[in-house]
């Protein structure tokens, strides 16, 4: 009975059921509008309340006169270096000890000790 099912369901396509492929539909993307390269270059902006913080030029010039002044008190009080002599002397290389000759053993004594 099984072998007649199947004979005839193999050659009745009919009653088998269709599966159906979803189909795919391509959805264009949309084009980004054209952009200028002036317009990606960063933009000068111009800070209107800025604390200038430096000095002006008086006052420049008044730092300088009070370091000038400085060093040159500070050169009358300092005596000049005296080069000064080391207490200890320098090793003079000139005492080398020689060493003694080394002494021959005769060659009866080491057959002896080899023995």
């Amino acid at each position: 009975m099984r072998d007649i099912l199947n004979k005839t369901l193999t050659e009745n396509k009919t009653l088998e059921i269709k599966k159906e492929e979803p189909k795919v539909i391509e959805i264009p993307k949309p084009v980004p509008p054209a952009i200028s390269l002036n317009e990606l270059k960063p933009q000068n902006t111009t800070v209107i309340n800025s604390n200038d913080r430096s000095a002006g030029a008086d006052k420049m010039n008044a730092l300088k006169n009070l370091i000038t002044e400085k060093t040159e008190q500070k050169k009358t009080e300092m005596p000049a270096p005296t080069p000064s002599v080391s207490a200890t002397p320098k090793p003079v290389m000139n005492d080398v000890v020689p060493k003694p000759p080394i002494k021959e053993v005769p060659e009866e004594v080491l057959k002896g000790l080899l023995e």
